[in-house]
């Protein structure tokens, strides 16, 4: 029976019309002139137009009727968890602690405020493959094919709760709980991979969110993966989905209730949603300019699904990396900067290789660093009355008509970069008069933005 009442239209319901809708671009005409039949087609059973506002922008509503502001409040808790995951993932060492706060800090400035809301700089992620059976030809971290399974064997095991309880004494439960177990993997490419969601709860205290481009493949096996995390109080998962055949396919299995804590990614190349320019988008933009005899430049815009600051392990080389979120470049082509690299062999190994990443590659204040140079995204320019330094979202003035030549000196010295802050600090007194206190203290400023290259000193 078709609903009528826009007051008892499920969000599932509404969830499911408008992820079809960022699916198929031909869908809203559809829904215009046959709305019944469209949503018979991806399967709800309320007619699209008691909640026409959500996806018709010629809407002639005037007012949210019940269901639309049930849905709206639905979709404000999805958002409220991202900020909840951000805020919570805030580590117990107080260096990396601080660490994390600049890169949450310097992607508004590199990547711009909407792309930047969107990443939740979680603690870690580990990998339990090594390589993708999946191949998406977008992928912005360039996976490379499938070619081993991290076993659930009891050596493996003993293994994977020692690096969990490693990385829950460095960054605290409360942060810890928010890493996940997938990045260039397909969670659902190891057979264990449940078994090792278990530990991840029993020791994190939060069963790990799922993102998978194969939830067609296994159906039972995807429908007992739901149920086991949403048992385990999992607050979302994410099916990737890659073709309108699979979208159909998708959700002809399972209701839109058994998806109501799924997000329905439309990876489909028909789809509304843009793909971040990184990894396999990046070069195959780079080769259609190579090709067109243009000079290729990254698009500010461009985005990166990169959302780690932290730490990514893979289980199966036994490798560890520092990484935070970056534009994407000709350093960095996966929108991922990686700070060091090392490789353990238990627990207690993996234990002293976090804390020597903690030391050796995150700095404590302004002082740490062995030179002040501003970040390769930000602009100087040279002002009248002292200086700007801007990116492609946001800016920063320092004028004084008083102190024009100090500043004109301090803004050169930080695109120059060859100088320690202590000795830039006094170096500037001496030419100058302004004490040093107050240089390092606008530097202390830069440095907490995150604008300042963070080397540390080998």
């Amino acid at each position: 029976m078709t609903i009528s009442s826009p007051s008892t239209i499920p969000n599932w319901e509404i969830k499911r019309l408008l992820e079809y809708y960022l699916a198929d671009p031909g869908f809203l005409e559809k829904m215009r002139a046959e709305p019944l039949q469209a949503a018979e087609s991806c399967g709800v059973n309320f007619d699209p137009l008691l909640v026409q506002r959500l996806w018709d922008r010629e809407s002639a509503a005037r007012e949210d009727n019940p269901s639309e502001a049930s849905y709206r409040q639905y979709i404000n808790s999805k958002l409220d968890l991202r900020e909840r995951i951000r805020r919570e993932g805030e580590p117990l060492d107080p260096t990396y602690r601080s660490w994390r706060a600049r890169q949450i800090n310097r992607l508004p400035w590199e990547l711009g405020p909407h792309k930047s809301e969107s990443i939740i700089h979680a603690p870690f992620a580990v990998e339990l493959c090594k390589g993708c059976s999946v191949g998406c030809w977008f992928c912005g971290i360039a996976a490379e094919k499938l070619r081993e399974h991290f076993v659930y064997t009891p050596e493996n095991s003993e293994l994977w709760k020692g690096c969990l309880t490693a990385l829950k004494d460095l960054m605290g439960k409360g942060a810890a709980k928010w890493g996940f177990c997938y990045w260039a993997t397909d969670p659902l490419d190891n057979p264990d991979y449940e078994k090792f969601c278990v530990d991840f709860h029993d020791i994190l205290g939060m069963f790990p969110q799922t993102t998978t481009a194969l939830a067609h493949k296994d159906p039972a096996r995807t429908r007992a993966l739901l149920k086991l995390s949403q048992s385990k109080d999992c607050p979302l998962n994410r099916f990737s989905i890659l073709t309108l055949g699979l979208f159909r396919k998708i959700f002809a299995e399972f209701s839109a209730e058994e998806l109501s804590e799924v997000e329905c990614l439309a990876q489909n190349k028909e789809s509304q949603l843009n793909k971040a320019q990184a990894g396999k988008v990046r070069d195959k933009l780079k080769k259609q300019a190579e090709k067109a005899g243009e000079d290729f430049v990254d698009n500010p815009n461009g985005g990166t699904i990169a959302c780690v600051s932290g730490f990514l392990l893979n289980m199966v080389e036994r490798t560890l990396r520092l990484v935070t979120p970056c534009l994407p470049s000709d350093k960095w082509p996966l929108g991922y900067k990686v700070l060091e690299e090392g490789t353990f062999e238990d627990g207690p190994g993996l234990r002293q290789l976090l804390g020597g990443m903690v030391e050796r590659r995150m700095a404590r204040d302004v002082s740490d660093l062995p030179f002040v140079k501003l970040e390769s995204f930000i602009h100087h320019e040279e002002l009248e009355d002292g200086f700007q330094i801007a990116s492609a979202f946001r800016r920063i003035r320092k004028t004084d008509s008083e102190q024009a030549e100090y500043l004109k000196l301090l803004g050169r010295a930080l695109v120059e970069g060859t100088h320690p802050p202590a000795v830039l600090a006094l170096n500037l007194a001496y030419q100058t008069g302004v004490p040093a206190p107050r240089t390092m203290a606008t530097l202390q400023a830069f440095f907490e933005k995150g604008l300042l290259v963070e080397e540390m000193a080998s």
